[in-house]
C-alpha cells in the first residue's frame, strides 16, 4: 500500500476528527450518564480505534479523477442527492460536502472540487470522497445500495456501542465461562481435595503467595522465576521449576499432593515432584486464589475484578460474586472480601457454598491486604497505611504505621512489614518489625527491593536486594531471630 505525503498531518486529522469525537461520545454516554465502570474496556476499546483510524488513512488522501459525463442531467440529479450538499457553484466548478461518513466529515471540513466541461468533468479531493462521487454521477449506486450502506454503517455503529454494555453486562464473560467449561469437558479429574482443607495462608496470599508449605515440604518462588521444593531444614533442594525468561512464577497453592501456580496470564498446576504439569485456566490473570476444599476461589481482574471459583482440575467455572473485589480473604470457612460503594468501603463474607452473605464491617478508604488475627482485623487503606480495628465501629481503629507500607505479614513473634522506597513503592526498602498493637518497632535488616514475604513453619523468608545485588531469597528463623 502506497502511504500518502502528507501521512502525519492525515494521521493528526484523523486522530482528532474522527477517534476523539467516538472516545468523547462512549465516555459521555457510558461514564457519566450511565454511570458504568470502564477502566478496563478503555484498554481494548482505544487501541481498537486507534487501528481503524491508521487503517483508514489512504483512503483519504488527495487525487484527482477524470469522468466523462454521459447523462446531461448529472447537474439535477446531483442537487436531488441527499448525500451531498452543494456549498459553492460558480461557472464550471462546483464545491461539494459530503452528508455521509459521520463525524469526521462534520468537524473536518473535508470538500470536493468538481471542475466540468460540457463533456467531462474533473474531480479533487479525498480519495474516498471522489470514488464515492464518481459513481453517484455515473448512477452506479442505487438508493437501494445507499440504503444497505446507511443500514450497514448503523448496525456497525450499534455494535460498537454496545460493546461496554457486553463487557458491563457480564455477557461476554458468560460466553467465555461456557468455552472455558467447554474446553475441559473431558479433563479427567486427578485432584481431590479434603473438606475444609486450606491451600495457603491468607497472609502468605497476600504477598503474592511466594511460599506455601506442605507435611513434609517448604515450596517457594526463587528470582521471580524458579520454583524450589527443600525439606523443612532447607535440605534436599530441588528444582519444580527453573526458567531464565518468560513469566514469573506466584500465587502457590497445594491440595491433594499437587502444587498449583500463577504463570502470566494462566493458572496451572503440577504434582509435588515436578512431574504432570498442566494448565487449568487460561482465561487472564488470576488475582488471590484460594483453595478451600474442593475449589479455588479467585479474583477476575479481567471481569470488573468479580470473584470466580472452579475445582481443583479446573472444571466447573463460575461466577461466585458480582462486585468489583479489591481484596479476597478466607477465615472459617467463610470468603471475606471488600469492595467501594461511594466513598465508603465495605468488608463482606459469605460461605464458600455461596449461602450467609453478610456485611462484617465499613472503612472510609478501599481495603487490601486484609488480614486477621486474634479479634483484631488488619489491612492496608488506600493511602498504603496499616489500619487495626476490631470492626464494630468504623470511626474506631489504630494505624499502628503512620507510613507508607509497601507490604505486611503477621506472624507469631510479631508483624514484619517494608515501607515505600524513595525511588519506587513496590517492592519497598527496609524489614521491619513490629508487635500486634504497633508497638516496640525495630529495623530486621537494612535491605532493598523487599518482596515477596512467606511465613512458612518457624521461618520468614522475603526477597530483597543487598548493596544493589540482585534481589536474592532471605531467611529469619523466627525461634532464634
Amino acid at each position: 500500500m502506497k502511504l500518502p505525503n502528507n501521512l502525519i498531518d492525515l494521521a493528526i486529522k484523523r486522530l482528532l476528527f474522527f477517534t476523539m469525537p467516538i472516545v468523547l461520545f462512549l465516555y459521555i454516554l457510558y461514564v457519566i450518564i450511565l454511570g458504568y465502570e470502564m477502566d478496563n474496556l478503555w484498554r481494548i476499546l482505544v487501541p481498537y480505534l486507534v487501528i481503524v483510524t491508521i487503517a483508514t488513512i489512504s483512503s483519504y488522501t488527495n487525487k484527482t479523477r477524470e469522468e466523462d459525463l454521459e447523462d446531461n442531467d448529472w447537474f439535477e440529479k446531483l442537487q436531488q442527492n441527499t448525500r451531498w450538499r452543494i456549498v459553492e457553484n460558480t461557472e464550471n466548478k462546483l464545491v461539494l460536502k459530503p452528508r455521509f461518513d459521520f463525524p469526521y466529515s462534520m468537524i473536518s471540513k473535508e470538500t470536493v472540487s468538481l471542475n466540468y466541461s460540457d463533456e467531462a468533468v474533473k474531480i479533487e479531493g479525498p480519495r474516498y470522497y471522489v470514488d464515492q462521487l464518481a459513481k453517484d454521477l455515473k448512477g452506479k449506486t442505487s438508493k437501494w445500495m445507499r440504503k444497505m450502506a446507511s443500514f450497514g454503517a448503523f448496525i456497525l455503529v450499534i455494535i460498537m456501542l454496545s460493546i461496554p454494555v457486553v463487557f458491563e453486562s457480564g455477557m461476554y464473560w458468560d460466553m467465555k465461562i461456557r468455552y472455558h467449561n467447554y474446553t475441559m469437558r473431558n479433563i479427567e479429574p486427578v485432584v481431590k481435595g479434603q473438606a475444609g482443607e486450606m491451600g495457603n495462608t491468607v497472609d502468605n496470599t497476600n504477598n503474592y503467595g511466594y511460599g506455601v508449605e506442605t507435611e513434609d515440604y517448604f515450596i517457594y518462588v526463587e528470582d521471580h522465576m524458579n520454583l524450589v521444593r527443600t525439606g523443612k531444614d532447607f535440605q534436599a533442594e530441588e528444582y519444580l521449576i527453573q526458567k531464565s525468561g518468560g513469566s514469573g512464577v506466584s500465587r502457590l497453592n497445594v491440595a491433594g499432593g499437587w502444587v498449583f501456580y500463577s504463570s502470566g496470564e494462566s493458572y496451572n498446576r503440577m504434582k509435588l515432584d515436578g512431574t504432570e504439569e498442566g494448565t487449568i485456566y487460561k482465561q487472564g490473570y488470576v488475582m488471590e486464589p484460594h483453595i478451600i476444599g474442593e475449589w479455588i476461589y479467585f479474583i477476575n481482574f479481567h471481569d470488573n475484578q468479580n470473584v470466580y471459583r472452579m475445582d481443583l482440575n479446573g472444571q466447573n467455572l463460575e461466577r461466585f460474586i458480582k462486585e468489583n473485589v479489591s481484596d479476597l480473604a478466607v477465615y472459617d470457612n467463610r470468603l471475606f472480601y471488600s469492595y467501594m460503594e461511594g466513598e465508603m468501603g465495605h468488608v463482606e463474607s459469605v460461605r464458600v457454598d455461596g449461602e450467609d452473605r453478610r456485611l462484617e464491617f465499613q472503612t472510609d478508604s478501599s481495603v487490601r491486604n486484609l488480614s486477621r488475627w486474634e479479634n483484631d482485623w488488619y489491612y492496608m487503606n488506600g493511602d498504603y497505611r496499616l489500619i487495626r480495628t476490631d470492626g464494630k465501629d468504623p470511626d474506631i481503629y489504630q494505624v499502628p504505621i503512620d507510613d507508607n507500607v509497601s507490604t505486611y505479614i503477621i506472624t507469631e513473634v510479631g508483624i514484619f512489614y517494608s515501607l515505600h522506597g524513595e525511588e519506587v513503592g513496590y517492592p519497598g526498602d527496609g524489614l521491619y518489625r513490629m508487635d500486634h498493637f504497633g508497638l516496640d518497632k525495630t529495623l530486621e535488616a537494612d535491605t532493598e527491593w523487599v518482596e515477596g514475604l512467606a511465613y512458612l513453619g518457624d521461618w520468614l523468608i522475603y526477597h530483597s536486594s543487598d548493596d544493589r545485588m540482585p534481589p536474592g531469597v532471605k531467611m529469619i528463623d523466627l525461634d532464634s531471630n
